[in-house]
């Protein structure tokens, strides 16, 4: 009798250590809240190369191209920022996700600095869902349209592409990337 409730209080407490220590997990990062200063900067990779630079006062600056404008977002706009940051570990993320054999799409790096840690991630069409919350959560604190041009896009647009086209082989230099369009094989190949 004795041995049945030394272990039935045994189990009490280790169910009861059990359910503490789920609880602890499971609110871990959601109660964590960055204090540091917070740099974001998400590189859009286009045919007209695009910005959009977050600081940690609010600044929102976008640049495309040449051009640059900037606008002032809220204390609570960053703070909800931070939190998706947080929410979607984004400092354990891998460096990199592309598929590479999709070719006709814009890729996107996301740099965030938190204090003195940085880190980025490239991500080319086959982006985890963490990457494209924070994505997402980015490009909302701006109120603009981003428009994209897509690679295929300048292709159609261009009247000395198109002429070169009919030779056969289209080459452009963007960002240390060459891109070769053969009419022949109606394939697109990008090439570093």
């Amino acid at each position: 009798m004795m041995k049945q409730k030394y272990f039935l209080i045994l189990g009490i407490v280790i169910i009861g250590l059990i359910s503490v220590f789920l609880l602890v997990n499971k609110s871990g990062p959601a109660s964590q809240s960055i204090t540091e200063e917070l740099f974001v900067e998400l590189k859009i990779h286009d045919s007209v190369p695009k910005s959009l630079v977050i600081q940690n006062d609010g600044t929102v600056i976008f640049k495309e191209g040449n051009k640059s404008n900037q606008i002032k977002v809220s204390s609570e706009e960053i703070k909800a920022l931070k939190q998706c940051i947080l929410d979607n570990n984004f400092f354990s993320l891998k460096k990199e996700y592309a598929d590479k054999n999709l070719l006709d799409a814009v890729g996107h790096t996301i740099t965030i600095t938190i204090g003195n840690k940085t880190h980025s991630v490239y991500c080319y069409c086959s982006c985890p869902k963490e990457f494209g919350n924070i994505l997402k959560k980015i490009k909302s604190l701006w109120p603009y349209e981003i428009h994209y041009v897509e690679f295929h896009e300048k292709l159609k647009s261009s009247p000395t592409l198109t002429s070169s086209l009919s030779l056969g082989l289209f080459e452009e230099y963007n960002s240390n990337l060459t891109v070769r369009f053969l009419a022949e094989s109606s394939k697109i190949a990008y090439v570093k």
